[in-house]
């Protein structure tokens, strides 16, 4: 009998700048993607191909999503304000992002995400609501980094 594939996941880690991020609130709490293609291809004449690297494929959006007025919170406020009063002499921001991922026989592999050269993209939105709402106690973080790699192991 074939023994089917388990993945398991739990106990994730997001760290910005060294600093561990715990404090969220329920749903999504963080997303990362690619958002750019690696590679550029094209067919020329007589099915001639040519390939190319395309760097703006490094560039890794994120969306972290702390409960508002909570330290992480805070924290990404006050970095996203000296973004805003100097741009030149920002220090940019670095990520890991780690998905642990078990094997249901108790072997579990750490699927990484290592970004670096961040910057913020764009500010917190604010929100009111008045029919129950929770996503209103939620402060959406928007940053962009430079360069970012995925290893699993």
């Amino acid at each position: 009998m074939n023994q089917p594939t388990i993945v398991l996941t739990g106990k994730d880690t997001i760290a910005i700048d060294g600093i561990p991020m715990v404090n969220f609130g329920p749903g999504d709490i963080f997303t990362g993607e690619f958002p750019n293609d690696v590679a550029a291809v094209e067919i020329g004449k007589n099915g001639n191909i040519v390939a190319a690297l395309n760097a703006q494929g490094q560039k890794f959006e994120v969306v972290v999503k702390p409960l508002r007025g909570s330290p992480e919170d805070i924290y990404l406020t006050q970095r996203e304000a000296e973004w805003l009063h100097d741009p030149a002499a920002f220090v940019t921001y670095t990520g890991n992002f780690v998905k642990r991922i078990g094997d249901g026989q108790g072997g579990i592999a750490s699927d990484n995400y290592i970004a670096a050269f961040g910057v913020p993209k764009k500010l917190p939105a604010i929100k009111e609501n008045v029919s129950g709402d929770v996503s209103q106690a939620i402060a959406e973080h928007f940053i962009t980094f430079g360069q970012a790699i995925r290893a699993i192991f």
